[in-house]
């Protein structure tokens, strides 16, 4: 699947539209029927306002063509053509905004796009010129990168990346990629049932909070995804945003949540700290909200236990003491287990890379070899290293329920005053 940008618009009279630009495209938005976002009935818009070029992966620029409305890059003037990002919004005339989403369905690994860049340099030696160049260099000025000009060149960089990609993926290179981390044992894979207070429908009164609107878990999902570095996905599929709902509504039951947010309190500066000290996101903390519920001696029927709901193997692993027939237990122990746990996300997030954080959040409950395994045969298949939005039909149900229930959790605490 090729590269896509996708453009959505969240306020005017085309919100909650969006539109899909490829490879060497130019998108233009305008009140002119040619253009590929029509926006209608707005004065301050111009036939063709702006201007967006999908240039090259991770290259795609925008420019105001001189309208008299003018247009906004995050709230600055748009004066001169800028690089649009991930997460960026565009605002068009006086109502109109849309997001930007830059995603790569199927990223190539780190040494496949290494690759991909040195063997795209031989395309700079082509003159050829199609109709669309002349167009783009009338806008945005002489271009020498052509995506059509390295068809060949690129089928070569996967096939010789993919190989490379499997030698780390199957033998130990992906954890000397760690940048002087020691390497660790392997990891006891988890249970698929974590541990979490189940939520029951109450009778009566305790109706079911409605659920937020597809739009509203977009924009947060999209959010979140640039918090962890990983470019936001370009579609996501209908089911995965009815089980974020779903689980937004039964946290936020009876104001659950809140109760959950007053235990939070207890221990978010030692889950914080360890998470800080390991270069995490703390949004990672909220895994303890459907781990253990904030419990700190919650324990699971496989053996589980404590905050983060390690496995005695894994606390062993890395430096907890677990010795049972002694009762010593220092998952239990708020501040040695939030260490040990941010140790653990540290090596998922840097198997899996922050790009394809959803993967790690998913190992975390069913063990990271079990998604190795998944993302390998896709690798095979795709010939590109896949992220979790591609491997949702082939995980395990319980670990793809897991990731929902996950941003759920983040979505509510982000947004306590809106529960």
């Amino acid at each position: 699947m090729a590269d896509r940008v996708t453009i959505r618009f969240i306020s005017g009279p085309l919100s909650g539209q969006s539109y899909s630009i490829g490879p060497g495209e130019l998108f233009y938005v305008g009140s002119d029927p040619t253009c590929g976002a029509v926006v209608p009935a707005d004065p301050t818009i111009a036939e063709k306002h702006i201007c967006i070029y999908y240039r090259a992966p991770g290259k795609v620029l925008v420019k105001d063509l001189g309208s008299d409305g003018g247009s906004r890059l995050n709230g600055k003037q748009l004066r001169k053509t800028s690089k649009l990002r991930a997460g960026d919004r565009v605002t068009v005339g006086e109502t109109s905004t849309f997001q930007c989403s830059i995603w790569d369905a199927l990223q190539p690994s780190r040494m496949t796009g290494h690759l991909r860049r040195r063997l795209s340099s031989m395309s700079r030696l082509s003159s050829r010129r199609r109709p669309s160049d002349i167009e783009e260099a009338k806008i945005f000025g002489d271009v020498t990168w052509r995506p059509g000009n390295r068809i060949k060149t690129v089928s070569i960089g996967i096939m010789f990346g993919l190989a490379l990609a499997l030698g780390v993926f199957t033998g130990v290179g992906v954890l000397d990629l760690r940048s002087g981390v020691d390497r660790q044992p392997a990891v006891e894979l988890r249970a698929l049932t974590p541990v979490s207070r189940e939520i029951k429908k109450p009778a009566g009164d305790g109706i079911v909070n409605a659920p937020p609107d597809k739009n509203f878990i977009w924009d947060e999902i999209v959010n979140i995804s640039v918090r962890f570095g990983e470019t936001p996905p370009s579609i996501m599929d209908d089911a995965f945003i009815a089980k974020v709902q779903f689980w937004i509504s039964k946290f936020t039951v009876r104001g659950y949540h809140k109760d959950l947010l007053r235990r939070r309190e207890k221990f978010i500066e030692p889950i914080e700290v360890a998470l800080r000290e390991q270069n995490l996101p703390v949004e990672l903390g909220y895994l303890v909200w459907i781990e253990s519920g904030y419990d700190i001696e919650a324990m699971s029927p496989v053996g589980a236990r404590g905050l983060w709901q390690l496995m005695p193997a894994t606390a062993r692993e890395y430096g907890l003491r677990v010795d049972l027939s002694r009762k010593i237990d220092e998952r239990s122990d708020p501040v040695k287990s939030s260490r040990a746990a941010a140790a653990y996300l540290n090596l998922l997030i840097r198997t899996f890379g922050s790009q394809r954080y959803l993967l790690a959040i998913a190992s975390y409950n069913s063990g990271q070899n079990r998604v190795q395994r998944f993302q390998i045969a896709s690798t095979i298949k795709q010939s590109r290293v896949a992220d979790f939005w591609h491997l949702v039909g082939q995980l395990p149900k319980e670990t793809v329920d897991y990731v929902p229930k996950f941003l759920a959790a983040v979505i509510v605490a982000r947004n306590i005053d809106r529960f």
